[in-house]
């Protein structure tokens, strides 16, 4: 049960965001769509740098006093540089838009308190995740998300603009982290012996150097595709591919974010014969799951956005099949980059995140004349990766795990190949 509400606390949110992002689609058009996923890109990269990067060494650092008193500190500076960093970004992206354009980015405002709502609920999240709280964690971010969706959706049809969907995004992150807080009030934290004695081999912060570099060029890796093709097609263009991977991705994303929260406490939690096999046991479950979400997400895709949306959406809703098979791949490569942090080879990641950049320009290429193959392409630089990760953490990883996802993905290539036109 542990992976499934890891699993809701993760889905829930992208969900919810998912579900803006369709409706914004059918009162918007592509290109005000393109300068809401410009704004968005922007606090991705700020929380990337900030948040998504703490929470890989949050687990170890709690059991020792030095870490506790970084993640202080964390949360004092990522509050306050996140919030410029963010205003200051949309100034710039104001600047560089089309005028006709322009008055657009002020939908997206409310946004510079994402960081700090995320900031602020660092410690109590890793807290509850060593106690095991995944229900509370999952039911937190069900209400978030509720509430946001309860009140942006009106505000939506009401201003047919994407203040809507910054409200929301900043809504969830607030109520979540005021949930999170409130609930870890109730926890007395218990810590094992190995668990300390993990902590104590661990640096907090070199640690969380090394995975910033690697979350950052992450994020270079997915969104240059964004960004190129915005690029290369317009911000029509930009808003159509944004569009299919939110509603191809935003499960199977949200699957491995769960993944990685589950992984990291079973495989530092315990000695390293019980650590492999939970990390095997993680892994399994993790298959099964990304491909019965995205099996499902397909379905409801190709059956119900042809219906919803008009013609000027089908580039996007065609590339929507191989970009869900694309998160298979993409689970089992955040999973090994917890294998590499295990292994202390975090280092060995960065340049592996240089090589999926380089092939971004590509798929912005191809995605100029066909989204569907660039898609394909896609699933290639993710299976690329995997390769080179698996190359780093090839001691360390569970293969059988491995081959099942390996003949997951071949097979569902050839079903699309022959069926999917």
């Amino acid at each position: 049960m542990t992976s499934i509400w890891a699993f809701v606390e993760r889905l829930v949110p992208r969900g919810g965001t998912a579900l803006v992002m369709l409706l914004l689609a059918i009162v918007v058009t592509p290109a005000e769509v393109g300068v809401y996923t410009l704004s968005m890109m922007l606090v991705m990269l700020v929380q990337t740098m900030t948040d998504g990067s703490v929470r890989g060494i949050a687990i170890s650092a709690v059991s020792t006093r030095k870490g506790r008193r970084f993640l202080r500190s964390y949360q004092r500076w990522a509050s306050f540089l996140g919030t410029v960093v963010v205003a200051v970004g949309l100034l710039i992206i104001w600047m560089i838009l089309d005028p006709q354009l322009r008055p657009t980015v002020a939908g997206a405002l409310p946004l510079v308190l994402m960081p700090t709502a995320a900031a602020v609920r660092v410690r109590a999240t890793a807290d509850l995740q060593i106690e095991g709280w995944w229900r509370s964690l999952a039911r937190s971010q069900s209400i978030a998300t509720f509430v946001s969706l309860a009140i942006s959706i009106p505000v939506l049809f009401a201003t047919q603009s994407i203040v809507a969907s910054s409200l929301q995004a900043v809504l969830t992150e607030v109520i979540f982290s005021f949930l999170v807080l409130r609930s870890v009030s109730r926890v007395e934290v218990t810590l094992t012996e190995a668990q300390v004695l993990e902590g104590l081999k661990r640096r907090p912060r070199p640690e969380m150097v090394h995975i910033s570099g690697y979350q950052l060029l992450g994020w270079v890796q997915s969104q240059a595709d964004r960004l190129l093709v915005g690029a290369f097609v317009g911000p029509g263009g930009l808003g159509q591919w944004s569009f299919a991977q939110n509603i191809a991705r935003a499960a199977g994303d949200s699957l491995a974010a769960s993944t990685t929260n589950v992984l990291r406490p079973a495989l530092f939690s315990g000695d390293d014969r019980s650590s492999r096999e939970g990390g095997r046991q993680v892994l399994d479950r993790a298959l099964i799951m990304v491909v019965v979400v995205e099996v499902i997400v397909v379905i409801v895709a190709l059956t119900l956005l042809p219906v919803l949306l008009d013609a000027d959406w089908d580039p996007a809703i065609h590339a929507v099949p191989m970009m869900a098979l694309s998160c298979v791949v993409t689970t089992l490569n955040w999973s090994l980059s917890i294998y590499l942090l295990k292994a202390d080879r975090i280092f060995f990641a960065s340049p592996i995140k240089v090589v999926g950049i380089v092939m971004a320009l590509p798929i912005a290429l191809v995605a100029v004349h066909d989204f569907g193959l660039a898609a394909w392409m896609l699933l290639a630089r993710e299976s690329v990766e995997a390769l080179l990760l698996l190359i780093v953490t090839r001691k360390v990883v569970p293969w059988s795990s491995v081959l099942r996802y390996a003949a997951v993905v071949g097979v569902s290539s050839v079903l699309l190949l022959v069926f999917h036109h």
